[in-house]
């Protein structure tokens, strides 16, 4: 069998080392803008609006369309029976191992902020392992959703044929994918606004799949790739066009968003196409970096999973204290941002990629770990996702 490190692209890495650590950026801004989240300074800002919206409208979609591009590629090596063994390992067990240990505490803080809750931490336990009252599964909805497309999807593509063409499509190829995608926002939106719950999400659960299956039709015919490299200037133009069109409907029709009608319409279209042209925008600006390698890069690649799992908790108790500081709310973000991100490498760096246990809860191979900036090559892993 050909080795699984071949399997790889490093531009797909970058792209999703970008979005793991871009969560730095996001989720640090989530206790100061006006919407809900698990700790809420008293003190919030548009300008925590508007980046967290900017960012949502393209983060979640390259997420997945990265994990449709990965599985395509381990098909190329693995069996389906290999790459569900390997999905058990790297994403269920995580997502077990983390509701267990750490969505708890972030549920915790949530029920003393935001509800009122005045309960022992006992009791507040058991409520949460008994009651969907106090349940959560938190930011790992994501794995749980991705272990689910994976297994409900991997039967149909694994059939889909490979194509060696490598003749460039015409782009409105691109524009036309965008129409799926819109006729899922607008049909689905009212109906099903964002609650990820698996059982109960057919909005969330259609349009990350859309992007899910994408990025593995992407990987699966190169001459659509090669339609998307070359166009990169016209994606990232459609982009901030559709970006800059939504914000006056969302400003002036914030109460109807969800509501049918026409700034409903045109809001959730211009939605899917900016979250289709953000998603060729990076996949084709991070073409650029197929042939940049080196240790620090294969260190930073082995460390995403873990990251992900545990950047999120570390943020909420972090930001559960820092939200009473008397500091400016700019300061309290860029010190959120700072701590979480030192907190969570740290707390990968030195635990948990040395222990053998911890490494296999959070989805990690059995071995030595790669030395910071030092990349032991028998360290590599297959993709996250």
């Amino acid at each position: 069998m050909i080795p699984e490190v071949r399997a790889r692209r490093n531009d797909i890495d970058w792209l999703r080392i970008g979005a793991t650590f871009l969560l730095f950026v996001f989720h640090p801004a989530r206790p100061f803008d006006h919407q809900g989240w698990h700790v809420k300074s008293a003190v919030q800002s548009d300008a925590f609006d508007l980046l967290v919206w900017f960012i949502h409208q393209f983060h979640m979609p390259l997420f997945f369309a990265l994990a449709g591009w990965s599985l395509e590629r381990s098909l190329r090596f693995r069996s389906v029976a290999d790459i569900r063994r390997e999905r058990r390992r790297r994403l269920l067990i995580p997502f077990l191992a983390g509701v267990a240990l750490l969505s708890p505490p972030q549920a915790y803080v949530e029920a003393v902020t935001q509800r009122g809750y005045t309960g022992t931490v006992t009791a507040f336990l058991g409520c949460f392992f008994t009651s969907l009252r106090c349940f959560s599964w938190h930011h790992l909805w994501f794995l749980i959703y991705l272990f689910t497309f994976t297994m409900v999807y991997l039967p149909l593509v694994a059939r889909f044929p490979r194509s060696t063409r490598r003749t460039a499509l015409a782009p409105g190829v691109v524009l036309a994918a965008m129409v799926p995608f819109a006729l899922v926002q607008v049909g689905l939106r009212a109906r099903w606004p964002g609650e990820q719950n698996l059982f109960d999400d057919w909005a969330n659960f259609i349009w990350y799949s859309l992007f899910f299956l994408g990025g593995f039709v992407v990987s699966r015919v190169p001459s659509l790739e090669d339609t998307i490299q070359r166009g990169r200037r016209t994606w990232m133009a459609g982009f901030w066009i559709a970006a800059v069109a939504m914000l006056p409907i969302l400003v002036r029709h914030r109460a109807e968003m969800f509501v049918p009608g026409a700034p409903y319409a045109a809001y959730w279209s211009l939605s899917a196409a900016a979250g289709v042209l953000g998603v060729a925008s990076a996949l084709a600006w991070g073409r650029r970096l197929e042939g940049v390698d080196g240790p620090r890069f294969r260190y930073l690649r082995e460390s995403l999973l873990p990251v992900y799992i545990l950047h999120q908790p570390v943020i909420v108790l972090l930001a559960y204290w820092l939200v009473h500081s008397p500091l400016p709310i700019g300061v309290e973000y860029l010190v959120l941002a700072t701590l979480s991100l030192a907190t969570t490498m740290a707390l990968y760096h030195f635990v948990i990629r040395r222990v053998a246990i911890l490494r296999f809860l959070f989805g990690m191979p059995p071995g030595t770990p790669a030395i910071a900036w030092g990349g032991d090559p028998r360290a590599e892993t297959s993709p996250v996702a």
